[in-house]
């Protein structure tokens, strides 16, 4: 695992997490690390990326969040996912 130092970037608040570096974990990893993080943090709106962040938006919905989740429409056609993962 990797960690990086918190950090800012124009007035955002950067908050580097670490991850399993493994092919099929990593993303789903992540997600639920992020989604961990932002639930202890006050923040203006929560925005998920890929599919695996939106696996975990409703616990920030649960508490009252503004969740926005945006994925590509062709994220799971990607080569490196298998057939359930499609």
């Amino acid at each position: 695992m990797t960690t990086l130092t918190e950090s800012e970037h124009e007035g955002v608040a950067l908050s580097p997490l670490p991850t399993l570096q493994l092919k099929n974990l990593s993303t789903i990893v992540h997600a639920f690390l992020a989604t961990i993080h932002v639930l202890s943090h006050r923040v203006d709106v929560v925005h998920n990326f890929t599919a695996g962040a939106v696996l975990f938006a409703p616990l920030a919905k649960l508490l009252g969040m503004k969740t926005v989740c945006s994925v590509d429409g062709t994220y799971g056609q990607r080569s490196k996912w298998g057939g359930f993962a499609q």
